[in-house]
């Protein structure tokens, strides 16, 4: 006997997950206007951009940050490009 299988047309959690991205995106729209700032913090990037201009490896600069590698490797590429 084959095994039958369905889905629930509509359920709510189907609902509630087609709506999150449209709260995620009002909430980022809102958040400029309400005085807040999203993504990393200016100065975590300034302090990643000054330890690598000082000759610190891209792995150190992380672990001194607090910040991912991939962050890291991020901004020193786009300091490369700019120069």
């Amino acid at each position: 006997m084959p095994l039958l299988s369905f889905r629930p047309r509509s359920s709510g959690l189907q609902v509630i997950a087609q709506m999150c991205p449209r709260w995620h995106r009002q909430g980022a729209r809102r958040a400029p206007g309400a005085g807040r700032h999203i993504g990393r913090p200016d100065d975590k990037i300034n302090a990643i951009r000054e330890a690598l201009a000082a000759g610190n490896g891209i792995r150190k600069v992380a672990k001194l940050v607090g910040d991912g590698n991939e962050t890291v490797h991020r901004i020193a590429r786009e300091m490369r490009d700019a120069a």
